[in-house]
């Protein structure tokens, strides 16, 4: 696998150019703090416009689920959401299933190392 990391203060992507496929794990919502002089605004939302400017200027966009909603991936062992990705124009346009069965597998890996708990 081909992969790459991308973080923020909150937010980490893993990127698989060759695919498009991509995994986007939040934070722990219980870490969030609120801003207390605009209403719904917090330190993850404003990390969140950060994570999805960087990757929209890099071609990546969030994969839709069935109701057009973000699709959901699963989460982690800490229970932090993980959310799907991709990119309309990876490298390898004509990946068939199978290669794409094993990047999302190799990912969910990288996801599952990085988020080990210590």
């Amino acid at each position: 696998m081909h992969s790459t990391t991308m973080s923020t203060a909150a937010h980490t992507a893993v990127l698989d150019p060759m695919t498009g496929e991509t995994l986007l794990i939040r934070p722990n919502r219980d870490e969030d703090v609120r801003d207390p002089f605009t209403p719904l605004s917090s330190a993850h939302v404003a990390d969140w416009s950060a994570m999805v400017q960087r990757l929209d200027g890099m071609g990546w966009e969030p994969s839709e689920d069935d109701n057009g909603g973000t699709l959901d991936a699963g989460e982690t062992a800490d229970g932090r959401a993980i959310l799907g990705l991709y990119c309309p124009e990876p490298i390898h346009e004509q990946c068939d299933l199978d290669r794409l069965a094993a990047a999302s597998a190799d990912l969910m890996r990288e996801v599952d190392r990085l988020t080990a708990m210590p």
